[in-house]
């Protein structure tokens, strides 16, 4: 028997409209056991599809036009309700991986060779977070409130000279 994440069936429930046959189906759980779990589960209004009026647009042009808007709004939508519910998840993972990070660095010796490598790869790993963290990289419609919003993080490769 294996464990089911149950958080991962409300957010596709929830958010992502699928209904619950479709997630019975496709992580094995039986109808009477997922209604049970289920039971104070609201699908957003996002989730249900509607369909998409096109009866005024004339031109294919107009249709594509309106496609985009329609499939850049509901994008947008899902990435806000994505950070919503899975921003706890983002922030104790990043946790973790900055303690372990720190206490990789506090770890490394100046003696070792390897130290520069693995001082690279740590910052690598920092970079990559906060890049892909959409609340610490502002979007396009963000507003300026004077707080900073670049980060740079440099690397030192200091290798022991041989004169030493």
């Amino acid at each position: 028997m294996q464990d089911t994440n149950w958080e991962l069936l409300k957010f596709k429930y929830e958010v992502l409209g699928i209904s619950l046959e479709d997630l019975a189906a496709e992580h094995s759980i039986s109808m009477p056991v997922l209604k049970f779990n289920s039971q104070n589960w609201k699908q957003f209004p996002l989730a249900s599809k509607q369909p998409l009026d096109l009866e005024n647009l004339t031109s294919l042009e107009d249709i594509l036009l309106k496609l985009g808007s329609e499939t850049a709004s509901q994008t947008k939508a899902f990435g806000i309700l994505k950070q919503k519910f899975l921003g706890p998840k983002y922030i104790e993972l990043e946790t973790v991986l900055l303690h372990k990070a720190i206490e990789m660095a506090g770890a490394l010796s100046s003696d070792d060779a390897r130290s520069a490598a693995t001082l690279r790869s740590l910052a690598t790993v920092l970079h990559d977070l906060l890049e892909q963290n959409p609340l610490l990289t502002p979007g396009d419609k963000i507003e300026d409130d004077g707080d900073a919003t670049e980060w740079k993080i440099t690397i030192v490769d200091a290798s022991k000279d041989k004169d030493d």
